[in-house]
């Protein structure tokens, strides 16, 4: 079973933004895996999936699974407002050895519980792998709550996970004592990662992981080991990181973040939103503190 903090890769670009920059992508996911994090996620959130084009999401995919072979699993995001898209991307991301779908709900449609459910279970009819729903309702306009959970894994069994990056305290404490049988929680929202792991979530897919792998990895560790001198000391130097990426440039802001660590990785593809002045500045400080 999938388990651990795994780092919801960014994409880098070039300088003008317009093309994947392909070997500093191999250099991140490199630098990943030797600072110790569980898995990667290909094209998540943090990735600007919503601005890839679909060759460009296949070639992220490509390049993560090269280079984490033998090392640590990648889950693939692989979901789109379109079914036969999502269909394609997951059967390519199955192709290339990816663990694990992580599947964004259609954000244009509208649609409605039933035709989000007959999503999941096209995109599980056509490949052999497990799936990780995706609850991120700023982003998709749709809340994935308990009672539709439930509905989801009954009608899919296929899905085993759930990534929460609602935020919802509430649920993210109903899920992690079990509201809905044999679904494993993964924790998406840094502001709820100590209440995460003080709950016993052992799966977490954060963004944040691109500028601290080893400070998420040692809390990860150290809640599994009940080590609360150490668990209480991680999130203590998390704490500045986590209160600047809860602001709503996010994306921007952790590529700051990696710039500051390891040098340049591009801007963020419009529209997403760019970071000001004040934010830059507090990333660098923030960063060289960690």
């Amino acid at each position: 079973m999938l388990a651990g903090v795994f780092t919801a890769l960014l994409t880098p670009f070039t300088p003008d933004g317009r093309v994947i920059d392909e070997e500093r992508l191999r250099q991140l996911a490199r630098a990943q895996i030797s600072a110790g994090i569980s898995g990667l996620v290909a094209c998540g959130s943090t990735a600007e999936f919503a601005t890839l084009t679909t060759q460009e999401r296949k070639r992220v995919v490509e390049i993560l699974t090269d280079e984490a072979r033998g090392h640590v699993p990648v889950i693939a995001q692989t979901g789109s407002p379109s079914t036969e898209v999502a269909i394609e991307l997951s059967r390519h991301a199955e192709e290339h050895g990816a663990a694990a779908l992580l599947l964004a709900v259609p954000y244009y449609g509208p649609v409605d519980d039933e035709d989000i459910i007959k999503y999941h279970r096209d995109v599980a009819d056509s490949v052999g792998l497990p799936l990780m729903a995706y609850n991120f309702p700023a982003a998709s306009g749709v809340s994935l709550d308990v009672d539709f959970l439930k509905r989801l894994t009954a009608a899919v069994p296929e899905v085993k996970f759930v990534k929460d990056s609602s935020g919802d305290r509430v649920q993210l404490l109903q899920l992690a004592e079990g509201a809905v049988p044999g679904l494993q929680l993964w924790g998406g929202d840094e502001g709820l990662f100590g209440t995460a792991l003080g709950v016993g979530v052992r799966g977490f897919i954060l963004g944040a992981g691109n500028i601290a792998p080893e400070a998420l990895t040692s809390a990860f560790h150290a809640a599994e080991e009940r080590n609360d001198q150490q668990l209480e000391s991680a999130l203590e130097s998390l704490a500045p990181l986590f209160t600047e990426l809860s602001n709503p440039a996010y994306t921007a802001a952790v590529k700051i973040g990696v710039e500051v660590l390891s040098g340049p990785v591009g801007p963020v593809r419009r529209p997403i939103k760019e970071a000001d002045a004040d934010t830059v500045e507090r990333m660098k400080e923030i960063v060289t503190s960690l």
